[in-house]
């Protein structure tokens, strides 16, 4: 793991779902995996923790406090001592999305007036193995679309500087805890994240198919290349995806109707339909990938049967 000389080091912890108020293994797995990077780093003795998440549907705690509360115990049952940098909650946001769109607030507005105003921040997240590999894999391919662009950009916009690697090796990354056939499922659901968001630039035409469709025309600029690309890459996850979930048996005949719908909407070329056509594919496509996620998720309360 590289640390950038001259830099004050922030280490954010993305949000995630509590059940009934509690960490989940895989809220567990992100604070532990934490704790080890600080004894195996002395570099992460001077950083600035922050930790995301609100209060989401059927909680009445905010994911940011409850990780929090667990870091800090684990800090005082390991006899590790508190970052030098201080330790702040986002308590506010609901979603990935929400949580770097927050963490930029808080480090224009909060943390950075902490610091002299020549300081360059280096970026660090902490989050499970899938979640950050689905950033980064936006983030490679289409930029445009990506969430720690957005980050970057407003910190630029307010003259904060910030060093945030784009290898997902530079930052904590926690294991999956779970094996079996409900966690393949929602590994493969999450592989499908990628293509969804390519249809969102579509539609909000920050991305644009060639006129020639699934073909790259021999006069295509680099632009256009790198958004090709995206295409081929989302749609091949994708498709990789569905092979996945359709070697899992024993799934419910409702799941697999709806299974069968997802693979029907990816291969639909989008490059066919109009705009209002392309919205509704977008629309109908997102509740399918989150009706499926929730469903899947060995996290979810409610137990499924595969």
């Amino acid at each position: 793991m590289e640390f950038y000389p001259d830099t004050h080091l922030v280490v954010v912890v993305l949000g995630k779902r509590l059940v009934n108020n509690e960490l989940t293994p895989e809220g567990h797995g992100r604070i532990c995996t934490l704790i080890e990077a600080q004894r195996r780093y002395a570099e992460l003795t001077s950083a600035t923790i922050l930790f995301c998440g609100g209060v989401t549907q059927g909680q009445n705690r905010a994911e940011a406090d409850v990780l929090c509360d667990a870091y800090l115990a684990q800090l005082t049952d390991d006899s590790i001592a508190h970052p030098l940098g201080g330790i702040w909650r986002e308590n506010q946001s609901t979603t990935t999305v929400e949580n770097i769109e927050f963490v930029a607030r808080m480090l224009i507005k909060d943390i950075a007036p902490c610091h002299a105003s020549n300081t360059q921040f280096q970026l660090m997240l902490v989050s499970t193995d899938y979640h950050l590999e689905r950033i980064f894999q936006i983030q490679h391919w289409m930029p445009q679309q990506g969430l720690l662009s957005r980050l970057l950009h407003r910190c630029e916009q307010a003259n904060v500087s910030i060093q945030l690697p784009l290898d997902v090796s530079q930052h904590i990354v926690a294991p999956y805890p779970y094996t079996g056939p409900a966690a393949r499922c929602f590994q493969a659901i999450e592989a499908l994240t990628p293509y969804r968001v390519y249809l969102e630039g579509l539609c909000q035409g920050v991305l644009k198919l060639d006129s020639g469709g699934t073909r790259l025309s021999d006069k295509a600029s680099p632009s256009e290349c790198l958004e090709f690309s995206a295409y081929e890459q989302a749609h091949k996850l994708a498709y990789d995806a569905l092979e996945v979930l359709s070697r899992v048996s024993n799934i419910e005949p409702y799941w697999q109707r709806q299974i069968h719908r997802v693979s029907q909407l990816i291969a639909n070329d989008p490059n066919t339909l109009d705009k209002a056509q392309l919205w509704e594919h977008v629309q109908e496509f997102h509740a399918l990938l989150l009706d499926l996620n929730r469903y899947f998720d060995p996290e979810n309360q409610r137990l499924n049967k595969v």
